[in-house]
């Protein structure tokens, strides 16, 4: 089944499918007025799995540098490339699970980035905009083992 095109459009559908599980996760994992408040949900979901965050997991946990091909010379592998080469890999897993995409993603995603979510949801909203964006992204990257 998995014959499209190219790692854009994978990536295209493993950002939507990311997205909507993180939210999935912090919706049911959330504190209740968490869940009540719908701009504290949003944030969540983009600060759970920036790119940077992407590119650190594709580095530190699943090592695709050891699979990417590159052509005969050796480029930079940049941090956004990182990111779209997983977003492309949840695409591809989200299209090749035929009825159990959902269970099979869930799983996938909540293994990568539960981490974050846990993290995230065990600050306070003042914790949280005290930190801002910056410290948020250094303070996720420390917990990739």
């Amino acid at each position: 089944m998995a014959f499209h095109r190219d790692l854009t459009s994978l990536a295209f559908v493993g950002d939507a499918v990311l997205k909507y599980s993180v939210a999935r996760f912090l919706f049911l994992k959330g504190r209740d007025e968490l869940i009540k408040k719908r701009n504290e949900l949003h944030e969540g979901t983009q600060k759970v799995v920036p790119n940077r965050v992407l590119a650190a997991i594709a580095q530190e946990k699943l090592h695709l540098e050891e699979y990417l091909i590159r052509g005969n010379s050796p480029r930079f592998v940049s941090m956004n490339m990182y990111a779209d080469c997983i977003e492309a890999i949840l695409g591809a897993i989200a299209l090749d699970c035929g009825p159990n995409q959902q269970q099979v993603i869930f799983s996938v995603i909540e293994k990568i980035c539960a981490d974050r979510v846990e993290k995230w949801l065990t600050e306070t909203p003042t914790d949280r905009s005290q930190h801002g964006l910056s410290n948020d992204i250094k303070f996720m990257m420390a917990e990739i083992d």
